[in-house]
């Protein structure tokens, strides 16, 4: 048998009855006065005990752990690569012919365009993924680049 626990402040969602609790002494909830930790127990010979610990430990580490690669994040960073690619094109247009500078552009596009100091200087987001997502991307603003000019 395997168990897992949450244990300290923090753990119960009643906070009220989390203080209560751990101001009335009891030594069943003295777990209270530490930190946030998770207790995993394993009650089997050792080999087996350690095999079990190590499962959950796995499975723990997952929630610890922030996964770079999860699809919400993914899909956040391709809509901010999107968005800044809208704002480089808006900021080609208002540094056209009439010369640099948003005098160019409607008032209305005036508010995309990049704030550099913002932004720390970076031209492009950091974005982690796999290489070859990254490949396929490239690829992608390669062939997207010449329609870009033209207009």
């Amino acid at each position: 048998m395997t168990k897992m626990a949450i244990l300290g402040r923090g753990s119960m969602r009643d906070r009220q009855k989390e203080e209560e609790l751990r101001l009335s002494g009891d030594p069943k909830f003295c777990h209270l006065q530490l930190e946030l930790h998770v207790e995993v127990t394993a009650l089997a010979p050792p080999a087996e005990a350690h095999a079990r610990i190590a499962l959950a430990l796995a499975e723990v580490r997952r929630f610890l752990v922030p996964d770079f690669n999860d699809d919400i994040r993914q899909e956040q960073m391709w809509e901010l690569h999107v968005l800044k690619s809208s704002r480089d094109h808006l900021k080609h247009l208002a540094s056209g012919p009439a010369g640099p500078g948003p005098a160019c552009l409607p008032a209305s596009h005036a508010s995309l365009l990049p704030d550099v100091a913002a932004a720390g200087g970076r031209k492009r987001p950091y974005i982690a993924m796999s290489p070859t997502k990254r490949t396929v991307l490239s690829i992608l603003a390669r062939a997207r680049a010449p329609r870009r000019r033209r207009t």
